[in-house]
């Protein structure tokens, strides 16, 4: 029984490996697989960045936090990077953020949480100095737009054998988030932070520079022009920019918004001039002093003398030139040639000098000071509104990049198995087409005229009759070397 059993299955699986059945097998077994790879590559976690630029053994302190809180994580940058799932962002930070983690690669006063025994003094100096560079580059890394930031002291030793004639002085390296720049409020309050968190430092001696070589603020050197040229180049901009303001707001009521242009170069005086002013009046005379001498009495040969001293009136007047003077202006103003006639159809009386009598007036235009003004008219081309650029300028841009990466996987994984389906489907067909063609008769005209006359097949005997349907395929093989060997023959 056992025999008859397994020379079924043998039987069985000869059949199924025979004929088409064995290519239609290995195309649903590659169909399976590649459904399975591709499901698998769609599933998977889409791996974001944690942190990145951090020290190698910081990176490794965040691995093994984020494994004890059981979140997969991996490495790229050659260490220095940080990726989790986008789906466990949010979880790492916070269990990160419980242990104190990041440092910022850069230690801060818990250098002195270990043992400091037997630590000389200038170690204990240099290990204080760390520590306050630390923290204050922490501080200022949590600024808005500042994505990173360095901060050097030098803090001069002072003794009792010695006065302390240097002063502290403290230069920071920030460096800025992409397309980011950092307006003059934010770099005077990083100047005061550093300069009130450090013993004998000022703000006159802290210098900020960025990490594309700009001086954001530069220490005063004396009261030289040298150390105050950074200074007066923002106030010289900021009158200019207060100028223009004032010129394009005003035009803006009368031609439009954008309808006008304004160039403002101001000449500022930065000369510290402290002037004392004496005059005296000659007509004015006030008595000081007055001397009498008399006679004594009976004695009239002796007449009475008379000594008086004059003072003339005087005035001092002390005058103190303010820092930053306005010494020459020159104006130039552009309106659209358009816009100005449209204007001038609906308001009666106005015209380009009538313009230049507003903005002289408005900007301020002192002809003794010998400022001067140019006005002109010339036709602009297309204008965007300057609320529709900015609301354009300032509107949310969606991250395509980052939706992109969202949902390419599931869709390349849909198209995947679509495409699989259809090449099964048709390589199911393909491999029936064969026989239902074999079961369908022949046309009569497609039979050609020239074929010998076959020979009947033989007649099969009623064992071989009951013979598998496995060896139909080699009687059919049998059949057509047959019909070959006839057209050869018939051709020679």
């Amino acid at each position: 029984m056992a025999s008859i059993v397994s020379n079924e299955n043998a039987n069985g699986l000869q059949s199924l490996l025979s004929g088409r059945r064995l290519p239609m097998l290995l195309a649903a077994a590659a169909a399976v697989a590649i459904i399975w790879v591709v499901a698998n590559w769609a599933t998977a976690p889409n791996y974001v960045t944690l942190y990145r630029d951090l020290e190698l053994a910081e990176a490794a302190q965040l691995g093994d936090h984020l494994e004890k809180a059981g979140i997969a994580h991996r490495l790229e940058g050659g260490g220095t990077e940080v990726q989790v799932a986008s789906a466990e962002i949010a979880r790492a930070r916070v269990a990160l953020a419980k242990d104190g983690l990041p440092m910022s690669g850069r230690p801060g006063l818990e250098l002195f949480d270990k043992p400091t025994w037997g630590m000389t003094e200038f170690a204990q100096r240099v290990t204080f100095q760390r520590a306050l560079e630390g923290e204050l580059a922490r501080t200022i890394k949590g600024l808005r737009g500042v994505k990173d930031a360095q901060v050097h002291l030098v803090l001069p030793v002072s003794s009792a054998l010695r006065r302390l004639e240097r002063p502290a002085t403290a230069s920071v390296v920030l460096t800025l988030e992409p397309n980011s720049q950092l307006p003059p409020e934010t770099v005077q309050g990083i100047t005061y932070v550093v300069s009130s968190s450090v013993e004998q430092l000022t703000s006159d001696h802290v210098a900020i520079m960025d990490d594309a070589g700009r001086v954001l603020s530069a220490p005063t050197v004396g009261t030289g022009s040298a150390g105050l040229t950074t200074r007066q180049l923002e106030v010289q901009r900021a009158v200019e920019s207060n100028v223009v303001t004032k010129i394009e707001a005003l035009l803006a009521t009368v031609v439009g918004v954008g309808r006008s242009r304004a160039e403002v170069s101001a000449e500022l005086s930065f000369d510290q001039v402290d002037e004392t002013v004496e005059t005296f009046d000659p007509e004015t005379q006030v008595l000081q002093q007055e001397q009498r001498s008399e006679a004594p009495a009976g004695a009239t040969d002796q007449p009475n003398v008379v000594s008086n001293t004059y003072q003339n009136s005087r005035r001092i007047e002390r005058k103190e030139r303010s820092v930053g003077d306005v010494r020459r202006l020159s104006v130039a103003v552009l309106v659209d040639q358009v816009a100005l006639r449209e204007a001038a159809t609906k308001q009666a009386g106005l015209s380009i000098a009538s313009i230049e009598s507003m903005v002289r007036n408005a900007a301020g235009i002192d002809s003794a000071r010998g400022d001067r003004l140019t006005v002109l008219e010339a036709p602009f081309g297309s204008v965007l509104p300057l609320d529709v650029a900015a609301a354009g300028s300032k509107a949310p841009g969606v991250d395509v990049i980052q939706v992109a990466e969202r949902v390419s996987r599931p869709v390349a994984g849909m198209v995947a198995i679509l495409a699989l389906v259809l090449l099964a489907f048709r390589a199911f067909g393909s491999l029936g087409a064969p026989a239902r063609r074999a079961a369908e008769p022949a046309p009569a005209a497609s039979v050609p005229l020239t074929l010998p006359t076959l020979t009947p097949p033989p007649v099969l005997s009623p064992s071989a009759r009951t013979e598998p349907n496995s060896n139909s395929n080699a009687d059919r093989a049998d059949d057509a070397a047959l019909v070959l060997r006839a057209w050869l023959e018939n051709e020679a």
